[in-house]
């Protein structure tokens, strides 16, 4: 049987690889990003990510919703990761059902949606094997196996989204191109977390373990699929009702700022999830816990947010040219809503272990609801305010999770405290950025590339040097201390009370 056990050094060794392997992964996503972009019009985009919209519906309706259910059991025996494949065998079918109505219906409102129906359909090949592969990718996950779940994952964008789909591009395939990129980077990451992941397995049939299992997994891919229904709706309301190309400069945009945040703060948010999920014991919301996480995300996601502000032109004109420079502020407004997305994230988990679903699922609504009344109310020929419907979703929806949480007006000194090292990081990255725009100007710098790394280097610089006093603050002790824990195995350090609190189940 598989059993997870969790430490402080463990947490804290998987912390810094994924921080370390996040160097490797973005290189490869902006050299995959820089060669599509020059290969393929915001029109092929448009066609592929209407497609890959009710795709990420079915795969957070499968593969996350399953993930999670094994990832709360407290151990797993050969039957129950048996069990787990034939969950997965049911997942498909039932997958595959909805998959081949929407196709139907696409292919029944006429022409206009040909090329999206076939590529949905083809589509279903690389969500069945994400599918398939989840019981061994979460056993890797629950091992904090963070270098062989990281490295798989670059070979499959590397070679998939990077090597397969730019010769299919370069061949002029269009949004075919990203599609069969997609099944073989699904293709290479499946086999190698199934090779690697591989437990001991038994197929001794139990039903009441299979519908629990089962149960468990459907009431996991709910809260998935309205996680990503604020992000999804938008591409599907653009790809229905506003022409295709501005469907594919949102696409990208929004990739962009999830690039950001996914490549970053999400790292490290994982660690935290799977450590807080595994040593889940209580069932009440632990206030300090809440806001020991929400720290640790408000102090990395606000100096990003900062530094994009000030710096969006030049990524956008380096990463995929001058042709998308229309759609910089679409980008500024989208980093803002996928910030504070993800800084909710840690009332989100909170809810979700402590067994608040209910709460969950009506935060997760009032996301969804919000940001489909900004899209009806927002002009569809107003390119750039539509970006803003994401915006005041999460907005209304961090209003609404601070109340599920049982924050009231007598806690808003001690949320506005949580908030001060990512203010004073996002001060210093946003003066290093402008500081660095002056000096590219004086030096004579003139091409997107020169412009971005004068900003990138005084804006990184100014944060370096803020940093040490921004630890220093009493609120982000914990994360001071899990930073200085340069050898978490060894017998010298002391179990860090303050971060036992952080991993502490709700």
């Amino acid at each position: 049987m598989t059993r997870s056990m969790t430490s402080t050094g463990q947490v804290s060794r998987a912390i810094g690889w994924n921080i370390g392997l996040t160097l490797v992964s973005l290189v490869v996503q902006l050299a995959v990003t820089m060669s599509l972009g020059r290969l393929l019009t915001s029109a092929d985009y448009g066609v592929f990510a209407f497609a890959n919209s009710i795709i990420v519906f079915s795969a957070h309706l499968s593969q996350r919703g399953l993930s999670g259910a094994m990832l709360k059991q407290g151990e797993l025996t050969p039957a129950d990761i048996g069990n787990s494949y034939a969950v997965c065998v049911t997942l498909v079918a039932m997958i595959s059902t909805v998959i081949g109505a929407a196709v139907f219906s696409l292919k029944f409102l006429g022409v206009r949606f040909e090329r999206q129906s076939d590529i949905l359909l083809f589509l279903l090949l690389p969500l069945s094997i994400q599918l398939l592969s989840t019981p061994a990718a979460t056993i890797l996950q629950r091992n904090f196996a963070v270098v062989r779940a990281n490295l798989f994952q670059v070979c499959g964008m590397a070679v998939g989204n990077g090597l397969v789909a730019c010769s299919f591009a370069y061949s002029g395939w269009g949004a075919w191109s990203l599609a069969y990129g997609a099944f073989a980077a699904a293709a290479i990451t499946g086999t190698l977390n199934v090779v690697c992941g591989w437990s001991a397995i038994s197929f001794d049939w139990n039903y009441r373990r299979y519908t629990q299992l089962l149960s468990d997994a459907i009431a996991m891919n709910g809260l998935r699929a309205l996680d990503v229904a604020w992000l999804q709706a938008p591409i599907i309301f653009l790809g229905v009702f506003a022409s295709i190309g501005n469907a594919g400069l949102y696409q990208r945009m929004q990739f962009f700022a999830d690039l950001l945040l996914q490549m970053t703060v999400w790292r490290v948010g994982t660690v935290l999830y799977t450590a807080m999920a595994v040593q889940r014991s209580e069932t009440k919301i632990d206030k300090k816990q809440y806001r020991s996480v929400f720290r640790v995300l408000v102090t990395l996601t606000l100096p990003i947010i900062a530094f994009v502000w000030l710096a969006a032109e030049p990524m956008i004109g380096f990463l995929l040219g001058p042709a998308w420079l229309e759609g910089a502020w679409i980008f500024r407004i989208l980093i803002v809503a996928f910030g504070l997305y993800t800084i909710n994230q840690a009332g989100f988990w909170t809810l979700e272990l402590s067994g608040r679903f209910v709460p969950r699922y009506a935060t997760a609504s009032c996301a969804v609801a919000s940001v489909l009344l900004g899209l009806f109310l927002v002009p569809i020929t107003a390119s750039f305010w539509y970006a803003f419907a994401p915006l005041c979703s999460m907005l209304f929806t961090a209003f609404v999770l601070q109340f599920a949480l049982g924050e009231r007006f007598s806690d808003l000194r001690d949320i506005l405290v949580s908030l001060r090292g990512g203010v004073v990081l996002a001060v210093g990255a946003a003066s290093g950025a402008v500081l660095g725009a002056l000096f590219g100007r004086e030096v004579g710098a003139v091409t997107f590339l020169e412009l971005l790394l004068s900003q990138a280097a005084f804006a990184g610089a100014a944060v370096l040097c803020i940093a040490p006093s921004v630890l220093s603050l009493p609120e982000l002790r914990p994360t001071r201390e899990l930073l200085l824990m340069r050898f978490p195995q060894s017998k010298r350090f002391l179990e860090l009370t303050a971060l036992d609190r952080i991993l502490r189940r709700a």
